[in-house]
């Protein structure tokens, strides 16, 4: 197989770059930055196509690291090959994501499109990306190789063994498999089983107690129903004479009201005759006293105004008799009234407030003008005239007494008082009006209750004895606290019996599925045994199958070695890629070598991997500027080793220092 032409259409820092490659070394010389890593990457990125799917860092995603800047198109070229005799041209084109890429391989011999472009790398070099990274892809930075699942498939392949079985990936997944089974810390489908058994055994160990337990529990539900129950009928007996008790209760209270309206009404009507005795059977109302209420205070008034009148005719009289003998002035004469006046407000003041008032008014007033008719004197006129005025007044005021009095007398003899007072008697009988009103309304609300209660059959039952519910009531509530609590004893108690219950029903169940899991894991165990033995037999296929090509590689590994060190070292490659070098007799691990000398046993790792594994179709080689750590000596060595090897192989050599040019 070999590399014929490529051509980069965008691709990191290059753009519309072409190479033809040649047979033999193909060397590219080129200072830093001219994109000898991102040519190497093309082509390995045209057969398995960009890595580093899903990481962020940009020098782990070659999608990132290899977009060209400022674009947002796709990316890519082509490679023209030759494989098995054949020319293919290999076309990709890279978007943002995965979904996006494009992939098209023509074979150039007859012009068709192929089919199955995006596992090309694998049906070409018979390994996958990590092999071919491991093999003929060599650059600095991923110098060192170790066996992986690849390179075992390849090996199987170049044994002639017809299924490229990954060992590595079985073996881990029968480990996984067999550790699901029984796996470190106790855990696994086994030890999941063993619990299971164990709680199952458990159980009916405490299912067996149970049975003792359940027969307790039993007997002390027995005994304790029979007290609940009897609890239960002192409740209902006790519920029963509560409700007796209040039917003769409610029926004795009935009567006792019947009785009490009764009484009541009795005491009402004679209070009713009582005061139908003051009104006499006269028909009155609240305008008539009210009027003749006026009638009174008028009289009242009239009453001493004539006394007042009276005195003060008197003393005229008086004076006049004595021909005005005395020199007492007017003013001396209304002191005279107002003191009289006064007087009889005084006398009056315990009997007849209006009388009172009104003679302390007239007497004040007269006192008023005595006082000013003193002060300053007026003309006063003759006393003739003056007696015959008042004689006069006190006609009129009589006649109106007169009157008054007819009025009054005429509507106090309808009714059975005594008028001493006729404030006292006016007052008795708006009392009488007022209680026959309210008397006779209360009548008529207790004659409508006694008639409905007259037809309440409870009244016709005869008179029984009952004892208080009060009483009852209290036993009632005595009785129920302890039912109460012994009816929740029996609840609790019932469901503990029915827990028991159905530990116990458990028990057949809990055995079939003790045997069931015994059988179970038998099972899982023979299974687990199975894989067991698998790895193991894989393991030492795997160990036969290695031995196969252990010695062909060890072979190529020390022609290698022997060349670049000329002669001067040995070393030792297992089937698991390791190296060790011999040193004074002794096995000396790598890492106690420098960096140069590591390349140098890495680097003959490779080309002796190369030469025993790629027996049908050698590959073509990719060099990216792999010996930067050797010195002048080890370097001469190296690049006499790759002269060597481009007469078997297809070289493409990147270098950007003269000093390691071929």
């Amino acid at each position: 197989m070999k590399l014929i032409k490529c051509y980069v259409t965008s691709f990191g820092t290059l753009k519309n770059f072409e190479y033809d490659f040649t047979d033999g070394l193909n060397s590219i010389h080129q200072e830093n930055g001219f994109g000898k890593t991102t040519l190497a990457t093309f082509i390995k990125a045209m057969f398995y196509g960009l890595s580093g799917k899903g990481k962020s860092k940009i020098t782990d995603n070659e999608r990132k690291k290899y977009r060209p800047w400022n674009s947002t198109g796709l990316f890519g070229g082509y490679v023209i090959f030759e494989y098995a005799n054949r020319r293919f041209k290999i076309e990709r084109f890279f978007g943002s994501k995965e979904s996006e890429d494009t992939a098209i391989l023509t074979d150039l011999d007859t012009g068709k499109i192929q089919k199955e472009t995006f596992d090309l790398g694998r049906r070409v070099f018979d390994i996958d990306e990590d092999g071919f990274l491991s093999t003929t892809y060599l650059s600095q930075k991923d110098f060192e190789i170790t066996s992986n699942a690849s390179l075992t498939a390849k090996f199987n392949a170049v044994s002639d063994n017809a299924e490229e079985n990954n060992f590595e990936q079985v073996v881990s997944r029968l480990n996984t498999n067999a550790n699901k089974y029984q796996g470190k810390g106790g855990r696994g489908y086994i030890a999941d089983e063993k619990q299971a058994i164990a709680d199952c055994e458990r159980n009916l160990r405490d299912i067996e107690q149970s049975e003792t337990i359940l027969e307790n529990l039993k007997e002390k539900e027995k005994n304790l129903t029979i007290e609940v129950d009897g609890f239960s009928k002192q409740v209902s007996v006790l519920t029963s004479k509560i409700e007796s008790s209040a039917r003769a209760e409610t029926v004795a209270t009935k009567k006792q009201h019947f009785n009490s309206l009764i009484f009541r009404a009795e005491q009402l009507k004679t209070k009713l005759d009582n005061v139908q005795a003051v009104l006499n059977g006269a028909e009155v109302n609240i305008e008539q006293i009210s009027n003749v209420s006026n009638s009174i205070t008028e009289l009242e008034r009239l009453n001493v105004e004539k006394i007042a009148l009276k005195s003060t005719l008197e003393a005229l009289s008086v004076s006049t008799q004595n021909n005005k003998k005395s020199k007492t002035p007017y003013a001396l004469i209304l002191f005279i009234l107002s003191i009289a006046l006064l007087t009889v407000g005084c006398v009056f003041i315990a009997f007849e407030l209006i009388v009172s008032f009104i003679a302390f008014g007239i007497g004040v007033f007269f006192l008023v003008a005595g006082i000013i008719l003193k002060v300053k004197p007026k003309k006063q006129p003759k006393q003739d005239d003056t007696l015959s005025i008042q004689q006069q007044k006190i006609a009129q005021i009589e006649n109106r007494i007169n009157d008054l009095n007819g009025v009054i007398n005429e509507f106090f003899v309808k009714f059975s008082v005594p008028v001493d007072n006729y404030y006292l008697a006016l007052e008795k009988i708006k009392r009488a009006l007022q209680e026959k009103g309210q008397i006779s309304a209360e009548v008529d609300l207790l004659h409508a209750e006694i008639i409905k209660l007259k037809e309440d059959p409870d009244l016709k039952v005869e008179d029984v004895n009952f004892i208080s519910t009060t009483d009852l009531r209290q036993e009632l509530n005595k009785i129920n606290a302890i039912y109460r609590q012994k009816a929740d004893e029996l609840a609790a108690l019932r469901t503990q019996i029915e827990r028991y219950e159905n530990m116990v029903g458990r028990y057949t169940e809990l055995t079939e599925e003790r045997d069931l899991r015994n059988e179970k894991l038998s099972a899982l165990e023979e299974r687990y045994r199975i894989f067991n033995l698998t790895i193991n037999y894989l393991t030492l296929a795997d160990d036969n199958l290695k031995r196969k090509y252990r010695m062909p590689l060890q072979e190529s590994f020390d022609r290698y070695l022997s060349t670049l060190t000329d002669g001067k070292r040995k070393g030792n490659i297992d089937v698991d890629l390791n190296v060790s070098l011999e040193e004074n007799g002794l096995s000396t691990s790598p890492e106690f070598y420098s960096e140069g000398y590591k390349n140098i046993f890495e680097l003959c790792k490779r080309f002796s991997l190369i030469d025993v594994l790629f027996t049908k179709e050698k590959p073509f080689i990719i060099l990216d500027d792999p010996f930067n750590n050797l010195d002048d000596k080890n370097l001469k060595s190296a690049l006499a080793v790759i002269e060597k090897l481009s007469k078997e192989y297809q070289i493409l050599y990147l270098v950007c220092h003269t000093s390691r040019t071929v």
